[in-house]
């Protein structure tokens, strides 16, 4: 079954559902073809919470980031956060990075 052919009160109230998973797991954040734990615990099928997360990052309800060629969907907090330790991993290897160049300014690791 294709997520069109559900009706559309199906449809809103899996959104709805999807939302509230997401709000009350701040912490979290999914891979949209890996979002098996989300299906299961709202007891609804895999592709309508894929569609579920495409269609609340769209309408700004929920985040999304790219990190290599996955892309994460999560709520907001979740998702700064998921940002956020990239930015530092980025900046922590651009720093060893520069450290190899320059042994004299390597930082002292214990």
């Amino acid at each position: 079954m294709k997520v069109d052919d559900l009706p559309a009160g199906q449809r809103r109230a899996t959104r709805s559902r999807v939302l509230e998973y997401l709000e009350t797991h701040p912490d979290e954040v999914f891979r949209i073809r890996q979002c098996d734990e989300v299906a299961e615990a709202l007891a609804a099928p895999k592709r309508t919470v894929e569609h579920a997360f495409w269609s609340l990052e769209r309408e700004g309800l929920i985040s999304k980031a790219r990190l290599d060629r996955e892309i994460w969907y999560g709520s907001h907090p979740a998702i700064e956060e998921l940002t956020s330790l990239r930015t530092d991993a980025q900046r922590l290897s651009a720093a060893i990075s520069n450290s190899v160049r320059s042994p004299e300014l390597a930082p002292e690791i214990a």
